[in-house]
């Protein structure tokens, strides 16, 4: 994948330096160009004026990243329908960035709410892989969620790349034909999301342990 290991240890080591609230709730996006041989750190000002002046400074963490990438993580607790209001925020940002550097193109991914400051590194790889596999999936959208993957969360990028999927669909097969598919397939999800984790699977998804064993 384009985005290594390397870059989410260097991202996780950076948020120890940034004061959050443990018990806050968080959403990552990332928003990548998508110009060759484009250097961000160029127009680091320009950047920074044009998304600062749109972000609530008390709610937002902003970044550049690398030359081609910069990370937005949001505090949405106690906003009100947190997912649509910050959705509608970052949309303005990207269209400001597009106003601000006409000759460049952007894309946004936007990762999953996580309750606590130590899934934030989850949310992130969520945007991660949403900013990698998005374009296969929809070719004119320059925002995407994780959320909007659906199954195409569970698969790697470079299945996607190669349009491989069938060894990938062999493994989901059997939960679809279940009549309750639907639901085991977002149960799966959930669990892969969590690090395979029991408890914190079953948290998300308000269920007994036992359930999703």
């Amino acid at each position: 994948m384009s985005w290594s290991y390397t870059k989410i240890k260097e991202f996780s080591h950076g948020i120890k330096k940034i004061r959050i609230s443990l018990d806050s709730s968080y959403m990552v996006s990332v928003i990548k160009v998508k110009n060759e041989n484009f250097n961000l750190y160029t127009v680091r000002d320009r950047i920074y004026n044009s998304v600062l002046s749109n972000l609530e400074s008390h709610r937002n963490i902003f970044g550049i990243l690398s030359r081609d990438l910069m990370v937005i993580i949001t505090d949405v607790k106690g906003l009100e329908k947190s997912r649509e209001s910050t959705t509608k925020s970052l949309n303005k940002i990207l269209s400001q960035l597009k106003d601000c550097l006409r000759e460049t193109k952007f894309v946004m991914g936007i990762g999953s709410e996580v309750n606590d400051a130590v899934s934030i590194r989850r949310s992130y790889i969520e945007a991660m892989k949403a900013l990698e596999v998005g374009p296969f999936l929809f070719e004119d959208r320059s925002v995407v969620s994780f959320s909007d993957l659906g199954p195409f969360g569970l698969i790697r990028l470079e299945n996607i790349q190669e349009r491989d999927f069938g060894s990938n669909f062999d493994k989901i097969k059997p939960l679809l034909e279940e009549a309750n598919g639907e639901e085991l397939l977002e149960t799966l999800k959930a669990f892969l999301e969590c690090e395979s984790n029991y408890n914190a699977a079953s948290k998300k998804l308000f269920t007994h342990t036992n359930t999703i064993r």
